[in-house]
């Protein structure tokens, strides 16, 4: 029983000293974003904080988790922090590359709903979100995932600005957004990170995504790209095939039961764009 109790904890000093040699250059690989060096050392601790297991995660849990006074000093940092967080994005996404790399890795992309209470937040609206499990109030962020056999991160996101936030000037101003921040669809948001990961040269082959994502544009700039894909379309998407044109949903009725079309997916509400239709 002892030589398994001094096994187990070797293995977790082992595995805590892995963590901290990752994130220590997860932290270096970011430094030069904060030119103070206070920014510096709050970004580390709020991140620090976000990886705690900890039921809610805001500024007031974070700072009790970190043993600060009050959440304002992390809460100055988010608003007014001095800190470049468009690079900080991309050195984040050429380390998780780094650490993950595979030539076939597949970015997936996917949006998320974060429920508020009041549509003050930029961008909150009612909304549909998968996580909420129907319409409700909330932000919604596009999001794009790094995946590989040697596991997953998030590498890019952006903000859903919903149209009637996007042309209400007086709530513009008053929430700080950017003028260069304009309405975008889900689809072009996709668009925007697939063409910074290409940009970045990350090692990665494949995209992929569900039906919100199927869009005629984001394919084209995927194969603009030189991005394999596979994505979901809508169940009444049109496409020709050597039969003639059909829906996604007429093409699963005719799609004989066998390898690669089982009944399963022969009712399936939706279908998967190929890598060189239109």
């Amino acid at each position: 029983m002892k030589t398994i109790k001094n096994q187990v904890a070797v293995e977790a000093t082992i595995a805590e000293r892995a963590w901290k040699a990752a994130f220590g250059s997860l932290m270096a690989a970011v430094a030069v974003c904060f030119p103070r060096r206070d920014s510096r050392m709050l970004g580390r601790a709020m991140t620090q904080g976000m990886l705690m297991e900890l039921e809610r995660r805001n500024c007031w849990t974070l700072a009790e988790a970190l043993g600060h006074d009050g959440p304002h000093r992390l809460q100055h940092f988010l608003s007014r922090g001095a800190w470049n967080h468009d690079l900080a994005r991309d050195r984040l996404a050429v380390w998780v590359a780094a650490e993950l790399a595979y030539n076939e890795a597949v970015l997936i992309v996917d949006e998320t709903g974060d429920e508020k209470s009041s549509t003050d937040c930029v961008g909150a609206s009612h909304q549909y979100s998968g996580a909420l499990g129907g319409v409700g109030l909330c932000q919604i962020a596009v999001h794009l995932t790094y995946a590989s056999p040697h596991g997953h991160a998030l590498i890019d996101r952006e903000l859903y600005l919903p149209a009637a936030w996007a042309e209400d000037e007086e709530r513009r101003l008053l929430r700080h957004v950017p003028d260069e921040v304009t309405f975008a669809t889900k689809p072009q948001l996709a668009a925007a990170m697939l063409h910074r990961a290409r940009q970045l040269t990350l090692p990665a082959r494949w995209f992929t995504g569900d039906e919100v994502y199927g869009s005629l544009e984001l394919r084209r700039t995927a194969r603009t790209l030189g991005f394999d894909y596979a994505l979901a379309v809508k169940a009444d998407h049109r496409a020709s095939t050597a039969a003639g044109r059909f829906s996604a949903t007429e093409r699963r009725r005719r799609c004989r039961p066998g390898p690669g079309c089982d009944d399963a997916r022969a009712t399936a509400p939706r279908a998967t764009a190929t890598t060189t239709g239109p």
